[in-house]
């Protein structure tokens, strides 16, 4: 239906000047066809559209508003893939291995408008193209090269081959463990000086090389997630989005006794409470040094803070304290006092 539609509504289609290379549809919601022009002189997707959308536009309004993607058909899946994938933006696209699948990198936040509503999108392209999509964002992608780059083994590291056998494999394309892992065994024999037995100890070790280096991986990922973050301790006890201007509680340039312009305010951060971020705690505000401690902003350290000593001149446990202004109560208090010595004077007189 369709595809009669198309020839309606398009006189090159008709003609057979421009051809409709497959369609898929869900009726009523988004179509996706593919077409190619047999005209080097005419555009199959522009004049598909027509002028300001006229032409697809009348479609549109027969099938009750539903949507329509025209993708120009490509021989190469890479590319046709890419295409079918419209509007969303493909960053990379590579051809999986001994299966009918297309791996499809794009930016993040591009993702979810490449899989589209209810996966939608990509369910479309496949159908359209034949091809099977794996699509990932480019983060997990870089993460993806990453474990791949880190988890090769080069045939070097083979102790059974030595370095006249280790050539032959590397002519023969085995460049890698796994590669050697992924050729067929007939294809190893056919290796001048490669008989059976060698090749089962070359295979053999292969497989205990990549294992070990597996564990290796997986001990390492492990030891980052149990790491705690310095961030997710402090996120709490930021009042914005800035970034603090100061070294960080924990650093070797923030020294005991001194308080950090542009720190945190809420809450005060004193040193005894930072000592506990190296162990992943929450830092929970004390009322009372919230009350009575402040860092204005154009205080230095200096003028803002100083060390508490006991009489014998030894420092006492690490906090931070303000010098503070004379209570203006207690003056008030004080004052009176004076006024009853004299008092006092005058009756003695």
């Amino acid at each position: 239906f369709l595809r009669r539609l198309f020839e309606a509504e398009v006189p090159e289609v008709a003609e057979k000047i421009i051809e409709i290379k497959g369609i898929a549809r869900e009726p009523g919601s988004r179509a996706k066809v593919s077409v190619v022009s047999n005209d080097d002189k005419i555009d199959a997707v522009g004049a598909c559209v027509g002028i300001k959308g006229s032409r697809v536009q009348a479609i549109v309004r027969e099938l009750g508003g539903e949507k329509i993607d025209i993708v120009p058909w490509s021989q190469d899946p890479v590319v046709f893939v890419t295409r079918s994938l419209s509007p969303a933006k493909v960053l990379e696209a590579q051809i999986v291995d001994s299966e009918q699948k297309v791996l499809v990198s794009v930016a993040d936040d591009q993702l979810s408008l490449a899989i589209g509503k209810g996966g939608q999108n990509a369910r479309l392209a496949a159908k359209l193209t034949g091809w099977k999509i794996d699509l990932i964002s480019k983060s997990e992608r870089d993460r993806q090269k990453d474990l791949e780059k880190r988890s090769r083994i080069d045939i070097e590291d083979l102790e059974n081959a030595g370095p006249k056998l280790r050539e032959k494999l590397i002519r023969a394309g085995i460049e890698t463990v796994q590669d050697l892992l992924r050729a067929p065994m007939e294809e190893i024999l056919e290796i001048q000086g490669i008989g059976e037995k060698t090749a089962e100890k070359l295979i053999e070790e292969a497989k205990a090389l990549e294992a070990r280096r597996a564990r290796e991986l997986a001990e390492e990922v492990a030891r980052a997630a149990e790491e705690p973050r310095l961030t997710d301790s402090l996120e709490p006890l930021l009042e914005s989005p800035d970034e603090p201007r100061g070294p960080l509680p924990e650093s070797p340039e923030a020294k005991a006794g001194e308080i950090v312009k542009g720190a945190p305010r809420k809450g005060g951060v004193i040193l005894e409470e930072a000592a506990r971020l190296r162990k992943g705690a929450e830092i929970e505000e004390d009322p009372e040094v919230a009350e009575r401690v402040e860092i204005e902003e154009d205080y230095t350290p200096e003028e803002a803070a100083v060390t508490e000593r006991d009489p014998e001149g030894g420092e006492l446990p690490e906090r931070v304290i303000l010098a503070e202004e004379p209570d203006p109560e207690e003056e008030e208090e004080e004052e009176p006092k004076k006024d009853t010595k004299e008092e006092t004077r005058g009756d003695a007189s």
